[in-house]
């Protein structure tokens, strides 16, 4: 994955387009999950819990949260 990015990176910069405002991997779900109202309350504090960790940079998940 790492190697298509950069060749699709390196395909823009040929073609001329070399200021990017965002160029990174992200982790994108393929199937979301919803979960009952009584797991979601508590996933969500798990996810607030996580987020708050200094060394945690990003939290990935696939649950739907129906917004």
């Amino acid at each position: 994955m790492k190697s298509q990015f950069h060749a699709v990176q390196e395909a823009f910069k040929n073609i001329g387009i070399t200021e990017f405002t965002v160029a990174e991997l992200t982790m994108l779900a393929q199937n979301d999950l919803t979960l009952p109202a009584d797991a979601q309350e508590q996933f969500e504090k798990l996810i607030d819990a996580l987020e708050d960790l200094e060394d945690v940079g990003q939290v990935y998940h696939n649950v739907d949260y129906g917004e």
